[in-house]
């Protein structure tokens, strides 16, 4: 036998048997779950997923999770890691036996972020909804910090100085380095009704009437803007003026609360009618890109700064690719917009990969639960302290130390009393 069949054979026998482990993992993995696999429509709305189902159905979902906990196997997250001031767009919360209790900030009325109370029910309503449609037993005793800002590190900083990251909390966005700020899904994948946004399911609905009524053919082949161009002026100002006058934009400022701007704006389904809608950053991140993601359009999107806890699904280029990236400056958003209005197909193949990434799967009722779900056992895996549910008060009796969700949600602006 020569030396190059010996290897041939050598190899031939490694794939083998990588193919036979492979094949195998795959039986027992499917097998543990009886056969089970995701399909949608019939899963989008499934709160009731098993962790097992969770991984099966949103592989590469919980990248960020994961990050967040290897950054703390050494060092457990402290009990002083949660004090917080009322009033400081902060809320401290605790889950125990499988129930909800708000331990601060039920009212944050001085926080300087507007419609606190429509942050604050947001996330509890998402919260609790993922703790009571969980199998039984699978929801650990928690206790941590949900962050209302825009910008998660300010109320840090307001309380603690300039750069600190004394406080570890669940936010809505961050930056690279802000490994302290751990991503949740933001509170409109409940609802945003100052926004004119309903129920995400709602908006899920909406939106796949016009993706009926607008296949990719019968999309306007033009790339669409509606936004408030004094926010992020750097970046919103510097889109309108790379799409003023050209073939393919239709880009306009639009503000609901101004007379002569408000007849160009759209809701958020409407924008499904365009096959290039452009996602711009706000303050800091910005809640329109979840809502273009479920159009079957190809978002355009510029390099972002602000992480969201979806992010890591997003691919910019390859076989894969599900939107379409230009810089910040939007120097190359001429080039591109009139090459891809050029070559359609091009264009409808990262549309498809867009609506099959995130309107069919993890932008899903049932992707936001499976999220919720490893976010809350994950913390619990690096969670240095033992979460108590009473205290002892000044009178020496021992007390609740919290407000209960379902006392919450009948009346938020009313502190509970002692019970």
């Amino acid at each position: 036998m020569s030396p190059s069949a010996s290897v041939l054979s050598f190899k031939t026998a490694v794939a083998l048997f990588f193919g036979f482990a492979g094949a195998w993992w795959l039986v027992v993995h499917t097998s543990s779950l009886g056969g089970w696999r995701y399909e949608f429509p019939r899963d989008a709305l499934n709160y009731g997923l098993s962790s097992q189902q969770c991984d099966a159905a949103f592989p590469g979902f919980y990248g960020d999770i994961d990050s967040a906990v290897a950054s703390r196997m050494a060092d457990p997250i402290r009990l002083e890691e949660l004090e917080i001031k009322d009033d400081q767009c902060m809320v401290r919360v605790l889950i125990y036996d499988s129930e909800l209790f708000i331990i601060q900030g039920h009212q944050n009325k001085k926080c300087w972020m507007g419609r606190w109370h429509e942050r604050t029910s947001g996330f509890l309503h998402m919260i609790h909804q993922s703790i009571i449609t969980a199998p039984p037993g699978s929801i650990p005793n928690i206790e941590f910090i949900l962050d209302l800002d825009d910008d998660p590190q300010r109320p840090i900083e307001f309380a603690h100085g300039k750069n600190s990251n004394k406080t570890t909390v669940w936010g809505l966005t961050r930056l690279a380095h802000q490994r302290h700020i751990w991503l949740l899904p933001d509170y409109a994948y409940w609802a945003w009704p100052s926004a004119r946004v309903p129920s995400h399911s709602q908006v899920r609905r909406n939106v796949r009437q016009v993706n009926l009524a607008y296949p990719w053919e019968n999309k306007y082949n033009k790339a669409v803007w509606r936004g408030d161009a004094n926010l992020n002026q750097g970046v919103r100002k510097q889109l309108i003026s790379a799409a003023k006058d050209t073939a393919w934009g239709d880009v306009r400022i639009c503000d609901i609360y101004d007379a002569q701007t408000k007849q160009h704006c759209m809701t958020q389904d409407q924008l499904c009618r365009y096959k290039y809608p452009v996602h711009t950053e706000g303050y800091t991140y910005s809640g329109r890109l979840k809502y273009l993601q479920l159009c079957n359009s190809a978002p355009v999107v510029h390099k972002l700064q602000y992480l969201e806890h979806h992010h890591g699904l997003m691919k910019s280029s390859g076989p894969e690719q599900n939107f379409i990236e230009v810089e910040k400056d939007w120097s190359d958003l001429d080039e591109k917009m009139t090459y891809y209005t050029k070559h359609d197909l091009e264009g409808q193949k990262i549309a498809d990969n867009n609506y099959k990434t995130f309107h069919e799967r993890y932008l899903t009722s049932a992707a936001t639960t499976c999220y919720w779900r490893r976010l809350f056992t994950s913390w619990a895996s690096v969670q240095g302290f033992k979460p108590e549910l009473y205290t002892t008060n000044d009178h020496g009796n021992k007390v609740l130390r919290g407000i209960p969700f379902e006392v919450y949600a009948l009346d938020a602006e009313h502190p509970m009393p002692d019970v």
